[in-house]
């Protein structure tokens, strides 16, 4: 039994793609935030019910 799993997967590659991958959702998430909060406009999808 290894103490580290090693597996050839994770790469530091790998590691650095998932990273700048998560760093461009978290963005993408954050624009949208704004761009919400900013404009209030009405989202079917978050709001089911509509007034």
């Amino acid at each position: 039994m290894a103490s580290l799993p090693s597996s050839p997967s994770r790469s530091p590659v790998a590691i650095a793609h998932l990273t700048c991958i998560a760093a461009r959702f978290l963005r993408i998430v954050v624009a949208w935030t704004l761009l919400a909060s900013a404009f209030p406009v009405r989202i079917p999808h978050l709001r089911g019910r509509s007034p």
